[in-house]
């Protein structure tokens, strides 16, 4: 047996269990590769009305609110867009979150809540199978093992492409749909080659990242390629102190005070997150977006002293190490947000692509292992 021959029999075998998990995950895939453009139009759609002379509350009024409304144990954060008439997010850390009313604290309606529901569902899926408790492991499990079998599919299928000898025929029957197709066979075979290959660098990106996220090992891997210590994981740096802060000496500078600060380095910006702190607290940290609101390389975070009334140091995407930069830019070429709207309808089209060479691979492969069993007891 050849190897090419060898190769392709590989290929079929694996993907036939694989198929299905490689379709759920594309389709949903398909399904939430708008979620974070769709969300924020919604929020950034809500508006409020004051009462004429009406003033604002300030930022020291909002984060008691914040407190308020927190639950237990959670740090707040409240996320302010440039336009007056936009209402404040009160976000909870992973509790949930409340609008508030920039003028009056009252609390108003979620707009985006059901939306958000339903995207959060679809991610369960395409992440574990929507599986819950212990069983939400094996559910990572299979979608893992899933991607692997994934990267080898397209590594496997491009060398399977590529033709012995290089004809326009063959290009032309491999490149671009047929106006028509004999039977379906020949229909599934053009469209499987067709998708394939035009998809196969997104799919290629979008599966490798992937890895990454499901294994530790393949996360390890990216730092230890530019010569650094992975993280460990559960920890990150900037967390509190485990010991308590000393009291600040002298009186503090108030939040308003220092959002104006921060808010004045960037003419440009469109969202500024602020961390609420403790009321005593000395150090208050902001983080201002001058872009799309997540991308790293379009956000600083801010550390301000409310006792020297000065920020007094500056994180940005620059001051970042290579692996990290390295993780972030995996992290989001994954769903094509790296690169805009544009990224995002090239791994959404290509999630599309993955769906079809699911379906038209088991198709063929019904076609040539189980219809000539059938074929034989008919015979027989």
């Amino acid at each position: 047996m050849t190897f090419r021959k060898a190769l392709f029999w590989t290929h079929l075998t694996l993907a036939i269990p694989a198929a299905i998990f490689i379709f759920l995950m594309s389709a949903t895939g398909v399904l939430i590769a708008y979620e974070r453009s769709i969300l924020g139009a919604i929020d950034a759609s809500q508006t409020v009305s004051p009462q004429d002379g009406e003033a604002q509350l300030t930022v020291d009024e909002l984060a008691v609110i914040a407190r308020e409304k927190a639950p237990e144990g959670t740090n707040p954060s409240l996320r302010f867009l440039p336009k007056e008439d936009r209402t404040v997010i009160a976000q909870m850390g992973r509790q949930g979150r409340v609008i508030l009313d920039p003028y009056t604290g009252e609390e108003l309606p979620d707009l985006s809540a059901k939306a958000g529901e339903w995207f959060h569902k679809i991610e369960e899926f395409h992440r574990w199978l929507a599986l819950e408790g212990d069983a939400r492991d094996t559910g990572r499990m299979l979608t893992g093992v899933s991607n692997l079998i994934f990267i080898f599919l397209i590594v496997s299928g491009l060398y399977l492409w590529i033709p012995k000898v290089f004809k326009w025929v063959f290009f032309r029957q491999h490149l671009f749909f047929l106006k028509k197709y004999p039977t379906a066979k020949a229909r599934d075979y053009n469209w499987h080659h067709v998708m394939g290959i035009w998809a196969l660098i997104p799919l290629f990106l979008i599966a490798t990242s992937a890895t990454v996220f499901n294994y530790s090992w393949a996360n390890n891997l990216v730092y230890k390629a530019f010569g650094e210590e992975p993280p460990q994981r559960g920890r990150r740096g900037g967390g509190p102190s485990e010991e308590p802060a000393a009291e600040p000496e002298g009186d503090l500078v108030s939040l308003q005070t220092a959002f104006e600060t921060v808010r004045e380095t960037d003419a440009g910006w469109t969202l500024i997150v602020v961390d609420v702190p403790a009321p005593s607290s000395q150090m208050v940290q902001m983080t201002l977006h001058n872009g799309n609101g997540y991308l790293p390389e379009q956000r600083v975070t801010l550390h301000y002293d409310r006792t020297l009334g000065e920020i007094t140091r500056t994180e940005g995407y620059e001051e970042m190490s290579s692996a990290r930069k390295a993780r972030i830019w995996l992290r989001y070429i994954h769903t094509g947000e790296q690169y805009g709207i544009i990224g995002v309808t090239i791994a959404t089209l290509a999630s599309l692509a993955a769906c079809f060479l699911a379906y038209t691979g088991i198709a063929l492969a019904f076609r040539r292992l189980i219809l000539p069993l059938f074929r034989k007891r008919k015979k027989a």
